[in-house]
């Protein structure tokens, strides 16, 4: 009984990687250009992400799964020099051939990223901050106070700003 389970198991187990294979693509092409990443291949592309926290950045990993090859002519290392929110990406091979392929973006600590997934294309943009932006553009309004009007009632006398 236990071999007849286990045999099944194993071939289950062949099936799935069977169709992971099947299901695998190969990754052709990787651009970067004003803050965008365009990652193409010739089948579906899954993928994983997670990121790393930094003092001063971030890293931001994207994990395309199950890759069968990858164009050798995309390089490993990219300085982006166009770029406000990514400083360098790095490409590496993983051991893990579930894995596959491993983009690394080293961001600003303050960047934003979306990523959008079409058959067989990952477009990752990234961002500054909108949030930081606005507080600089529109401070948040303050509760009067009797101080607060008093001032400006100095300051409208003095025909001076005080900011």
């Amino acid at each position: 009984m236990k071999k007849y389970f286990f045999s099944i198991i194993l071939f289950l187990i062949a099936i799935n990687y069977s169709y992971a294979f099947q299901r695998a693509t190969s990754v052709e092409s990787l651009t970067f250009e004003n803050n965008k990443c365009i990652i193409k291949g010739n089948g579906y592309m899954f993928y994983k992400t997670f990121t790393l926290d930094r003092d001063n950045s971030k890293a931001v990993a994207l994990d395309i799964l199950g890759i069968k090859s990858y164009n050798p002519d995309i390089p490993s290392l990219i300085l982006t020099k166009d770029s406000d929110a990514v400083n360098l990406i790095r490409l590496v091979l993983h051991k893990d051939k579930n894995i596959g392929l491993r983009i690394v973006f080293n961001t600003k600590k303050n960047a934003q990223y979306q990523i959008n997934r079409n058959n067989n294309t990952i477009t990752v943009v990234f961002s500054e901050d909108s949030a930081q932006q606005i507080n600089k553009e529109n401070p948040k309004s303050q509760p009067l106070t009797q101080e607060s009007v008093q001032t400006s009632l100095n300051t409208s006398k003095d025909n001076t700003v005080i900011a």
